[in-house]
This record gives C-alpha cells, sequence and structure tokens, in this order.
C-alpha cells in the first residue's frame, strides 16, 4: 500500500510559540526519584535550525526508516534469564529479520551513556554503556524526523542530556508513576539523511529479582527516524494514519472513499485511523482537525494497495 498525504491547511501548534516551561515532576520509587523535564526550543550552533516538540503516544502516521530500542528483556530477572535481548536496532525491532539485537545488564537507577549514529550511507549503530549493535538501514529520506520517546509500566525510565551533534536538545523524557502511555520528542529540521549522532543518557530504575520485576519492553526506550508519508503495505496488512499527538480541545473526524478500508465497527472520530486489510486498488481517507478556537486541519491520504509480488517495500 503507498500511502501519501496532502495538508489543505495548517494550524499553529502550541510548541511554535516559544514559550518556556519548566515542569517538574518527581516520582518515589524504591527510594529514588525520578526527575521532570525542562521544556524549550533547541538550540542551535549551525546553519541548519531544528525545532523541538513534546508529545504524548507513539507517532505512527509516518513511514519508520530506522528504530533503535533499549528495553529492560530479562535484565531485571538475571536468575531466570530466558536469553530475551535489551538492544536492538534496525528498519524494525519487531523481527530479527529486520533488526540487529544484543543483550545488555541493565543497573537500576544507573544512568548509561547511548549514542546512535547513522553514517550517512546505510550503517545504523546504536550504543549503550560500550555495547553496540550495527544494521544496514538503507538510505534515509531527506525530510525525514527524529523521535525519542520512552515508556513505562512497571519501573521508571529516564532520557536527558540530549545532543544531535554539537546541538542540545533542550528537552528530557521521564513518564511519571501514573503514565503507561510514550512520552515523545519530535526533532524536526535536522538533514538526517546526510549521517547524524544522538548521545543522551538513560536510567531504568526497577526492582530486580521480584514478583513485580519488569520484563520485554515494560521499561522501553527508542530513537526513531521517520521519513516521507508514502508508503507501500501488501494486501492483507494493515497500516495506522492520524495525528502524531492527541491535542487538548481538538476534534477529529475521518471519511474513506470505501467502507472496505477500515473495519465496519471501527471508530471514525479519533485521531488515528487503522487501514486495511482491504482488496487491491486505490483509496483515500481524510482527516480533518478542529481545534479548540474553531480552526480546521484537512490532510488526505492517497493509498493503493498492490499485490504482494508487486510490492517494493512494508512499513
Amino acid at each position: 500500500m503507498s500511502i501519501r498525504a496532502n495538508v489543505s491547511s495548517l494550524t499553529v501548534s502550541a510548541w511554535t510559540k516559544r514559550a518556556v516551561i519548566l515542569a517538574v515532576g518527581a516520582a518515589l520509587f524504591l527510594g529514588t526519584t525520578v526527575a521532570g523535564s525542562v521544556a524549550a526550543q533547541a538550540s542551535t550552533t549551525n546553519e541548519d535550525t531544528i525545532s523541538v516538540s513534546k508529545m504524548s503516544g507513539f507517532p505512527t502516521e509516518r513511514e519508520l526508516m530506522l528504530q533503535a530500542e533499549g528495553r529492560i528483556g530479562d535484565s531485571a530477572t538475571p536468575s531466570r534469564s530466558t536469553g530475551d535481548w535489551e538492544l536492538g536496532v534496525g528498519t524494525s525491532t519487531q523481527s530479527p529479520e529486520t533488526s540487529s539485537m544484543e543483550q545488555f545488564a541493565w543497573k537500576s537507577n544507573k544512568f548509561e551513556n547511548f549514542t546512535v549514529v547513522y553514517d550517512g550511507n546505510s550503517m545504523a549503530t546504536f550504543t549503550v554503556g560500550g555495547t553496540s549493535t550495527s544494521y544496514n538501514v538503507g538510505q534515509l529520506d531527506d525530510d525525514s524526523d527524529l523521535y525519542i520517546l520512552g515508556k513505562r509500566e512497571v519501573g521508571f525510565v529516564v532520557v536527558n542530556n540530549l545532543r544531535i551533534g554539537d546541538r542540545d536538545i533542550n528537552e528530557a523524557i521521564s513518564p511519571g508513576i501514573f503514565n503507561k502511555d510514550a512520552e515523545t520528542i519530535k526533532v524536526s529540521g535536522a538533514d538526517l539523511s546526510e549521517g547524524f549522532t544522538l548521545s543522551g543518557s538513560v536510567r531504568f530504575t526497577f526492582l530486580a529479582n521480584s514478583f513485580f520485576s519488569p520484563t520485554g519492553s515494560k521499561i522501553d526506550f527508542q530513537v526513531q527516524v521517520r521519513g516521507d508519508e508514502q508508503r507501500e503495505l501488501r494486501v492483507g496488512e494493515k497500516a495506522t494514519l492520524g495525528s502524531e499527538m492527541n491535542v487538548e480541545g481538538s476534534t477529529y473526524q475521518w471519511q474513506v472513499s470505501d467502507k472496505r478500508l477500515v473495519k465496519p465497527n471501527q471508530p471514525l472520530d479519533e485521531s488515528t485511523l487503522v487501514v486495511g486489510p482491504a482488496p487491491k486498488g486505490e483509496y483515500t481517507a481524510t482527516l480533518t482537525t478542529t481545534d479548540k478556537n474553531g480552526d480546521t486541519t484537512t490532510k488526505t491520504y492517497d493509498i493503493t494497495i498492490v499485490t504482494p509480488s508487486n510490492s517494493k517495500k512494508a512499513s
């Protein structure tokens, strides 16, 4: 399925007002304090101007081209290790066929330095605390954006001291005790396709060798590069379209050209829409977003569903 989005009108997001907001949150877990984050416009030290925004939830509407993931795996339960992985990098860490994975022994409440390096040609390398893994992800799109996200179900995660090249990203990630959704930082305007180095620090806080110990992705942080909004999906597969963030006070409404594009009972008044599986053909899906002031943004996705033999890429 090839998906192309066309924006017919634009609204101004809150972060473009360049307000500097100081938000400090603390949560007590095993006697440790998890700090909040400072939100600000990113500073630049070269000709590129980057912008930084913060959102909740996972980015979904653009093609995933590079994904680096650090997860708790089974490092909180070494006494009953299953050989699960903790570090991965690739075009998607959902499968060993599209990523390279390594094991890493996380220590509770210890900050680890990390880097994600893309060489400008095809190779991405993810390093945490001296342990590295690499994967050939191919060429990134010229208009790619960078996403840094963290989520937790048990325990806590903090990601801070973020820099892309020689530029500070004046944001941090620290989902609170009642927040089980992902916190995401979006970085736009950096020329990622020419190569980049993202650096920072990450801390997992957890109870080890306990009934309450996290496993798998219950503590997780990721770095994603997402490209343009044109994708392909085979007949029988699905894709998620829609807004990258839920904006307070906004309402959403979807219209589809053919009811076969979505499941019969799927809501059409949410910020995202799952399309497919659907028969081969041409479709459109249009999202109209109305903000609290009554201003609207309309985005139309042109969707082409192809058979597996004609499909070149699946996201």
